[in-house]
Parts: structure tokens; C-alpha cells; sequence
């Protein structure tokens, strides 16, 4: 690779320096993309479907609502479930090109339903196997060198003939798009401005090359993406499951997905796909990437060629977006409204495997059928229940009515960075996940009393916890309960152990429970 890379990362650059480096990034590509190969498992028929979905609407809630399309003569329209048309479209020059070569498409309907699932797969050589950071539904990654810089190649396909032996790289043209060809973005306003997302905790692209059919004169319908980006050290999905980040690193690495959230919100783009895998470390500072997958609401053309959103109405609105990774997809469709979770904080701040059971452990019939008898119960009298029934077992267990695990520390909650707090609390005690069982031992003064025998004799074997609106209950009741939090604790004039709701009050020196950590089992001896 000629010297001329080494301007790759910079973020200013003359218009003679940008013209070298578009250059050489053109040759680059010139021999890259014969190495591309795959193969698809779609007909023309998705494919002619799915170029919907990159169509820009008169209104952006069409792409949450068409259910069939029809393209006659030279427009295309999109229908609802009923069959009934609410909007028409002009067809891109690469809807012609499948038209005509599939005139039996024309005038008829066709589902949005009828997009087959892609099992296609990579058809690499082995240089590029070796190369291979990471391998997903729609992209691969490569590990590059470019004169002195490594590098992150990231290649996106959106048509899935791309690179396959229906649409090779003699089909296509491309446009280098520079890092240095714009500035900062601050924020939502001037939509035209030529400006992108600079951020400490945001995945920086040195380059983007953005992939057109041919003949596609208005560069209207992008293909795909060939993203040269930061390259990282770690991905934090492996760190946490190797449990090798310590709690310091969890509060920086969860201070650094808030700053970087916030910004790109603020910014305009909202990235629904958090999962784990798409939050990277780069000396120990976390890095958000994976731009597949947001909502852009500034329509910013720049942001597009830079691949940090993509084009169409469906990614102008949250309810439109379908695909994503269970649990961690913070969009409607998938998750519904409790999709604006960040599922990811438990697997900062519990185990691996407690994270998962908490989150996704299924239950079995016999806790069901406890459960329903205790909801069944609780409906009759949930006062009369516990003044007659003093001697009662409670268990906190895991996810639903078995074990959980709790940290052992006296930070300030993980939900109070979402209320302003920049700066988490340091905790001067021992820093440990263990399981955690109580005896509920009497009722005594409106509150429930639990005794612990699996303390050591060095603690106190007791917790408090006030009988009228305990915290067991779903997380969007008890972050209402912003003022109960005040006699909910044990003293014993050494140690204090208080249980508050997760996001207003804390303070050192206390235990923290999560609401959605355990369930209370109550069983009558």
C-alpha cells in the first residue's frame, strides 16, 4: 500500500490530499471486490420486493404500513392489508432492470410477506477467511492493513445478488466517501450540511464506498457499503463472558454507552441493534458500532454516505424496522414497548449467567401454577393475606421464583445515569456475586422481616422491608416509586442494609436489589 494511507484517519485534509486518498482507496477497491463471492438463496422476485423497503415515501408511517406493492408502467404502488393503495412511487432504475427481465411481475401483487429468509453464504478464497473479524446476516468484517494503519473492512449488502454470480462486480460503480469531506455534526438542524458523528465512545469510519448498479445515473439506490473503520481491540460481549473487566471497567464501559447514546440521539440517529457484540473496546475505551440498523431523523445525506444510516422512509420510523437481535433491539415491532430496556446493563453488573437467567430463563408449569395461585391469592385481600399467614418462607431466586445473584457493592445505581449523573460512586467493599436466599421470620411493625442464614457472623442476618408496596413488582411500576424508599433498611448501629428502588436514593454503605433480580415466594408452613 502506497504512503498515501496514512492519511486515512485524519479528520482534516486539503482538497489535493482528499484527491490522492479517493485515488488510492478506488484502486484498493478496483482489486478488492473480484475477492467478494457469495451465494443467495432469493429470487428476483424478493429482490424486487425488498427495494421497497429503500424507498423514500411521502410520509415516513407507509413503511410501517404497506403490506402488498404493484408496479404498472413506470410507477410502483404500495397498498395495505386491505389491497387498498395509499401512495405512488417512481420506479429506480434498478426495479426497471428486474422488471424487464421478469415481466410477469408487472401488474400483479406482490407481499411484503413473500421475502424469502436468506441462508446464502460467503464464498471467500482463503486470504479473506483468514481476514475475518466477524461474520453476520447481512455483513463481514475484515481485518485490513493500509500502509501503517490497521483497519476494520466492513462489507454491507442490501440487494441480496450482490457480489453473486447474478451481479458481479463488472455491474457495478461506487463512490468513495471521506472522513475528511465533512465536519462534526453538533446537531439535528441544517439538514444539508455535510457532517457526520465524531465521538470518543462512537465507532469512527475513515471511509465509505457506497455501491450502485451501473446504470444507475442518480446514485438513488444504494446496494451495499464497503466501510473502512476503526479497528478495535475487544469486543465486549467475550470480555463479559469471560468475566475478565472488573467492576471499574463495567462503570466505565457503561458510562462510555450512555455518552455515546446520548450523542448519536441528539444527533439524530437512534441505533436499535445493542447488542453486545456491537460495543467494542479500543484501549479500554467503548466504541458503539453496527449502523445497519437505526432511525435517522434528519435526513442528512451525508450521514448515509458515510454509513452511519441508510436510505428510506423505513428507517425514518422506529415502528418499521423488523429485523434486529432479540432481547437487545430496542424497536416496537420486536420488543414492543418494553423494547426501551437496556437488557445490556445486566450483563454489565451481574454475572454471565445469572444475566441470561434473569433476563430469558423460561419458567416451568410448577412455578407457574405457584405464581398463579399467589396472583390469585394477592387479588383477594393482599393485606389479610400476610396478618394471617405470619409464617411464610420467602426465597429470592434466580429470574422467576429460583436463584439470582447480587453484587456485593456500594455504588450509586447503574439507572442514575440516565438522570443526570455522570460519575458513579467507588465502592470500598468486596467486589463479589453470590447467591442469596432469606427466611421471611415474622411480620412486626408493618414490615416483613427476613432473616439470612447464609450470611457470615460478620454481617447482620437481617433485612426489612416495608409490608404495604414491597418492591416486588414489575421495573416500570417501581421506577414510579420514586419516595418510598425511606424506612426500608436495617441498622444495627454498625451496618446499614436498605432496600430502595433503582433509581433515586442511593447511597454508600447500602445493599442494592434490583427489582427485576428476584420474585418473592410465599409458601405457608
Amino acid at each position: 500500500m502506497l504512503t498515501e494511507f496514512c492519511l486515512l484517519a485524519a479528520l482534516t485534509l486539503n482538497e489535493d490530499e482528499r484527491a490522492v486518498l479517493r485515488t488510492e482507496i478506488n484502486e484498493w477497491v478496483k482489486s478488492f471486490l473480484p475477492k467478494l463471492k457469495r451465494e443467495s438463496t432469493r429470487t428476483e422476485r424478493c429482490r424486487l420486493i425488498a427495494s421497497v423497503e429503500r424507498q423514500e415515501f411521502s410520509l415516513d408511517r407507509y413503511a410501517r404500513d404497506w403490506r402488498f406493492c404493484k408496479f404498472v408502467g413506470k410507477e410502483g404502488i404500495i397498498f395495505d392489508e386491505y389491497k387498498e393503495g395509499f401512495e405512488k412511487f417512481k420506479l429506480t432504475s434498478f426495479q426497471k432492470k428486474i422488471l424487464r427481465r421478469n415481466p410477469s411481475l408487472e401488474n400483479v401483487f406482490l407481499g411484503r410477506s413473500e421475502i424469502k429468509e436468506e441462508t446464502g453464504f460467503w464464498k471467500l478464497n482463503d486470504e479473506l477467511k483468514n481476514k475475518i473479524i466477524s461474520e453476520g446476516g447481512e455483513a463481514v468484517i475484515f481485518l485490513e492493513k493500509f500502509g501503517n494503519l490497521k483497519a476494520a473492512v466492513r462489507i454491507q449488502i442490501f440487494d441480496a445478488f450482490l457480489f453473486s454470480t447474478n451481479f458481479g462486480e463488472n455491474e457495478l460503480k461506487w463512490k468513495t466517501n471521506l472522513i475528511s469531506d465533512f465536519k462534526k455534526v453538533e446537531n439535528i438542524y441544517e439538514k444539508d450540511k455535510a457532517v457526520v458523528p465524531i465521538h470518543e465512545n462512537v465507532v469512527k469510519n475513515y471511509a465509505n464506498v457506497e455501491l450502485f448498479q451501473i446504470d444507475d445515473e442518480n446514485e438513488e439506490d444504494c446496494l451495499g457499503w464497503i466501510t473502512i473503520l476503526q479497528k478495535c481491540d475487544k469486543n465486549i460481549r467475550n470480555e463479559l463472558k469471560n468475566e475478565s473487566l472488573d467492576l471499574e471497567e463495567r462503570k466505565k464501559i457503561a458510562i462510555g454507552l450512555r455518552r455515546g447514546f446520548r450523542y448519536l440521539a441528539y444527533v439524530g440517529i437512534y441505533h436499535y441493534d445493542r447488542k453486545l457484540e456491537n460495543f467494542l473496546l479500543l484501549g479500554g475505551v467503548v466504541k458503539i458500532c453496527d449502523f445497519g440498523l437505526v432511525e435517522e431523523r434528519t435526513r442528512r445525506r451525508s450521514y448515509r454516505e458515510m454509513g452511519y444510516c441508510r436510505r428510506g422512509s423505513k428507517y425514518r420510523n422506529p415502528n418499521a424496522l423488523f429485523s434486529g437481535s432479540p432481547g437487545f433491539s430496542t424497536h416496537f415491532q420486536l420488543t414492543g414497548y418494553y423494547g426501551g430496556e437496556a437488557n445490556y446493563f445486566y450483563f454489565l453488573f451481574c454475572d454471565w449467567k445469572t444475566s441470561w437467567s434473569l433476563l430469558y430463563r423460561p419458567i416451568d408449569e410448577n412455578e407457574r401454577e405457584k405464581i398463579d395461585e399467589i396472583i390469585e391469592v394477592g387479588k383477594l385481600s393482599e393485606n389479610k393475606v400476610f396478618e394471617n399467614q405470619p409464617n411464610l418462607l420467602a426465597s429470592t431466586k434466580k429470574s422467576c421464583l429460583t436463584k439470582t445473584s447480587l453484587f456485593l457493592v456500594h455504588f450509586q445505581s447503574l439507572a442514575l445515569i440516565f438522570f443526570q449523573r455522570e460519575e458513579l460512586t467507588e465502592s470500598t467493599t468486596p467486589k463479589k456475586v453470590f447467591f442469596h436466599q432469606m427466611t421471611l421470620d415474622r411480620i412486626e411493625n408493618g414490615e416483613y422481616v427476613l432473616q439470612n442464614t447464609q450470611f457470615s457472623v460478620n454481617h447482620p442476618p437481617v433485612i426489612k422491608i416495608k409490608q404495604t408496596r414491597p418492591y416486588y413488582d414489575s421495573s416500570s411500576f417501581v421506577a414510579n416509586l420514586f419516595n418510598q424508599t425511606g424506612d426500608n433498611f436495617y441498622d444495627d448501629g454498625v451496618l446499614k442494609m436498605e432496600l430502595v428502588n433503582e433509581t433515586l436514593f442511593m447511597k454508600k454503605n447500602c445493599w442494592y436489589l434490583l427489582p427485576q433480580a428476584y420474585s418473592l415466594t410465599l409458601n405457608k408452613i
